[in-house]
């Protein structure tokens, strides 16, 4: 029988992820694709993933990076895979020229002025890629014409007909990449360009001096909104960057054929941090015992005092029988709703996440071990025991070794400890899924999860799992009712 043909989509969503890996230079990447329920995204919105980003580098070696595409793959040859291909260089792009914690640091607090901070940027990044590869600008000026087109931005007349953010942006990836603006962007950028003739010289007039270094281009970006007054506040100097800008900006993509010898290496790598791992798991236990011990001997007197300075405070307003008491309460709950994971996240997702997280916690296992067993002593030290006697087999039991030696023919000399559940005990583990949580905040929250979740089933305490976050950034729908009242 023979095999059953590829799918056009797949084949070109894998192709599409060799190029991603290519351009952006990152061996450890995973691509994935989630069709957006809305059309496709605008190119100030870069398609990420909450969860792991630049900062993931820092969990290890085999640490995984992740975009996220939204737009969707045609599913034969004639369909139009413009927007996928512009969508994907623009976020390999960025993923190449683009430092996360330099652009945090640097960025306004306004949300105005952040939206068109955040769209240079990102125009800065594709603008690189695009003086290099024509291919890649070609994509990107076609995806942006379908856009706006969409939105009606080519149909603008006076400049607040586009937003600023989107404007700005196609404003600056044309001066950069010196590509003249197609008829579709033209227009708008008219307009702009007789607001920027009437500044008797504004920064952007040698922005393309400051390409390859992001923080510098930073500054020259602040003092231009400024210049439009947006609130902007003065620049202080900022301290080192630990992460340095990337120095990856002064060339050129690298070529294809360098993914190949990325990937043996990664996987050297890989078989390194397993062996690494299993010696740190033959020593985890050998110092627990006495890890125990000092534990025990220093948290006697503190807790002594704590007891004592409790019970001389007698009953106070910060505690009742209820728990702490204070004045916080919720703004509303009419938008909560209680929903499962399953819903939120299909199946291949899930699992997609399961083994990322299996990834995080194999670099981790000498002290993953260590923390669990020393968790599991303290909790069973705990548990009242209950035995069954007269067994046929099990652990001798040597309160009958008399009967034992006087009829060895016994069987019944055996006992076995009967597993007992902790009673009345269930462990609930909340976890904050908000967007202050992004990147390594939710990743090490994860991590703590499971382990606590497999230590305390192993000891036969009832866990579960639930966590909060919001429909939306920044508070969803509950925080747009307070803003209105």
């Amino acid at each position: 029988m023979a095999p059953a043909r590829e799918h056009f989509s797949d084949i070109l969503k894998r192709a599409t992820a060799v190029a991603i890996k290519a351009v952006s230079g990152k061996k450890n990447l995973e691509v994935a694709y989630r069709s957006s329920p809305t059309g496709p995204l605008p190119l100030t919105q870069q398609p990420t993933l909450p969860g792991l980003g630049s900062n993931s580098a820092r969990m290890g070696q085999d640490a995984i990076e992740r975009v996220v595409i939204t737009a969707e793959a045609p599913d034969n040859a004639s369909g139009d895979i413009t927007t996928l291909r512009a969508e994907a260089d623009s976020a390999a792009l960025r993923l190449r020229y683009h430092n996360e914690t330099l652009h945090r640091r640097l960025a306004p607090t306004d949300m105005l002025a952040r939206q068109a901070f955040d769209a240079m940027e990102q125009a800065r990044c594709e603008a690189i890629g695009a003086r290099h590869m024509t291919g890649i600008a070609a994509n990107l000026i076609t995806a942006r014409d379908t856009h706006w087109q969409q939105c009606g931005y080519n149909k603008a007349t006076q400049r607040s007909d586009v937003p600023l953010a989107e404007a700005l942006q196609a404003f600056a990836f044309h001066n950069l990449t010196g590509v003249p603006p197609s008829s579709v962007t033209e227009p708008a950028l008219y307009l702009w360009q007789e607001k920027l003739s009437q500044m008797k010289e504004h920064p952007l007039t040698h922005l393309s001096d400051v390409l390859h270094d992001q923080a510098a281009y930073a500054g020259v970006i602040k003092q231009f909104l400024r210049q439009l007054e947006l609130p902007i506040p003065d620049d202080t100097p900022p301290p080192d960057d630990e992460d340095g800008n990337m120095s990856e900006a002064d060339g050129p993509p690298p070529k294809q054929n360098e993914s190949s010898t990325e990937q043996s290496v990664s996987e050297d790598e890989g078989e390194d941090a397993d062996t690494g791992a299993a010696q740190e798991n033959n020593d985890a236990e050998t110092g627990d015992e006495q890890d125990d011990n000092q534990e025990q001997g220093s948290a006697t007197p503190e807790q002594d005092g704590d007891e004592a300075q409790r019970a001389g405070a007698g009953e106070t307003d910060a505690y009742n029988d209820d728990g702490p008491v204070t004045t916080y309460r919720a703004y509303t709950r009419a938008f909560d709703e209680i929903v499962h994971a399953r819903t939120l996240a299909p199946p291949e997702e899930l699992s997609r996440l399961r083994q990322m997280l299996d990834r995080q916690l194999r670099n981790m296992q000498g002290i993953i071990v260590r923390l669990a067993n020393r968790l599991q002593r303290r909790l069973m030290a705990q548990q009242t025991r209950r035995w069954e006697f007269d067994m046929e087999d099990g652990i001798l039991d040597t309160a009958r070794l008399a009967r034992i030696v006087a009829s060895p023919s016994h069987t019944l000399s055996y006992k076995i400890e009967k597993p007992l559940d902790f009673r009345d005990t269930v462990v609930t583990l909340l976890l904050d899924n908000s967007g202050s949580m992004r990147g390594r905040p939710i990743t090490l929250a994860a991590l703590s999860a499971d382990i606590l979740a497999r230590t305390l089933e192993r000891c036969g305490v009832k866990t579960e799992i639930l966590g909060f976050t919001t429909r939306a950034w920044k508070g969803g729908s509950s925080r747009d009712q307070w803003v209105k009242a």
